[in-house]
């Protein structure tokens, strides 16, 4: 008879048949086998869906930040004394075009806020272009003005016309002493009333104006931001 001496092999042999002799493991095994792939699937499924969840969370607020952005871009457009244009230019920043663009502006703003006509249309029309171009504290004044001398009632008496070319000293870069004529006319045979000088410290400020409503009201966003006038004789 030929005797078997055990070994290395005969061990690790009889560890493999203590495992899986065992019928939790060999049930595990086999429930690991059946689905196993299937929780694994699962698992890359849902680890797919969340990736895909966030870029477009990051996708949407991307399209709500452009969205957000203007989609207007104001341009300057200088003018020869004739009024010709001479030079166009896009306003990407808030500044200061030049001198005579600014001087303009505030004659223009100036004869929006300091006259008077009959046509109420025509008053509504420039008060609002008047409110569209101060902040802060001219703001405010004019408030205080238009309270003491509404345009609307006192069109049914006088008609005023500030006439041009009005001076303007420059006290800073941001700041001028305006100068000029107003002349009222009675409102029934044009008769005149009163010739009268003004004269108006005036501070101003730059933004670059945001949305079409503002661009066609400002264009150069020139902002008067502090203001009084005074009657010199």
């Amino acid at each position: 008879m030929k005797l078997r001496i055990p070994g290395k092999h005969d061990h690790q042999h009889e560890k493999t048949e203590q495992v899986t002799d065992d019928p939790y493991y060999n049930a595990q095994n086999a429930w690991l086998e059946r689905y196993g792939h299937f929780i694994q699937q699962a698992y890359n499924w849902r680890l797919l869906a969340m990736l895909e969840a966030v870029a477009l969370v990051i996708g949407v607020a991307g399209l709500v930040y452009v969205a957000g952005q203007s989609k207007f871009v104001p341009y300057i457009v200088d003018v020869n004394q004739e009024g010709l244009p001479i030079n166009v230019h896009l306003a990407q920043e808030a500044a200061q075009p030049d001198p005579r663009i600014v001087h303009a502006e505030l004659a223009n703003w100036l004869t929006m806020a300091r006259g008077i006509v009959s046509d109420r249309a025509v008053e509504k029309q420039n008060i609002a272009g008047v409110y569209a171009m101060v902040q802060g504290p001219a703001s405010g004044y004019m408030d205080v003005w238009y309270n003491a001398h509404n345009p609307y009632q006192l069109s049914q008496k006088e008609t005023v016309a500030v006439n041009e070319p009005m001076t303007f000293l420059p006290v800073s870069a941001q700041s001028y002493v305006v100068q000029w004529t107003e002349v009222a006319h009675d409102t029934n045979n044009y008769r005149v009333l009163t010739t009268q000088n003004w004269e108006a410290s005036i501070s101003i400020g730059f933004e670059t104006p945001q949305d079409e409503d503002s661009i066609e009201k400002n264009p150069i966003g020139l902002h008067i931001t502090a203001l009084s006038w005074t009657q010199k004789s």
